[in-house]
């Protein structure tokens, strides 16, 4: 499957330049057809993070129920923090913030609606 759309950020590794080994491949953040029968799954995220009061323990359940938008949040945070260890899910949502998850998922509701064009 051709790549749809999504630029993936440039992958820097720690300082000697060499690709990190502890992130998804690239093929794990790309979207498939069985995504789009997981929408209702980004309507959730979506709410959630609408909500004030939500952490991000909440916020990351919801990204871990959509495998392309979790390759996406673990390369970002890969690229972003290239010196820190990969840590559990909640921890990367907390350091990436809402406003970089809604940067992810925009890009990954675009990839969808090219896909669905594509298959349509």
């Amino acid at each position: 499957m051709a790549r749809l759309g999504f630029e993936m950020l440039a992958m820097q590794g720690p300082k000697s330049g060499r690709q990190r080994t502890d992130l998804p491949d690239e093929s794990a953040a790309q979207v498939t057809r069985q995504d789009l029968d997981r929408l209702g799954v980004l309507h959730d995220l979506l709410r959630v993070l609408n909500d004030p009061l939500a952490g991000a323990q909440e916020i990351a359940h919801h990204v871990a129920r959509m495998p392309p938008l979790r390759a996406r949040v673990t390369r970002d945070f890969g690229a972003r923090f290239p010196a820190r260890a990969i840590p559990k899910l909640p921890e990367q949502v907390a350091a990436l913030g809402n406003r970089e998850i809604e940067k992810i998922l925009l890009a990954l509701l675009e990839d969808l609606t090219v896909l669905r064009a594509e298959i349509e």
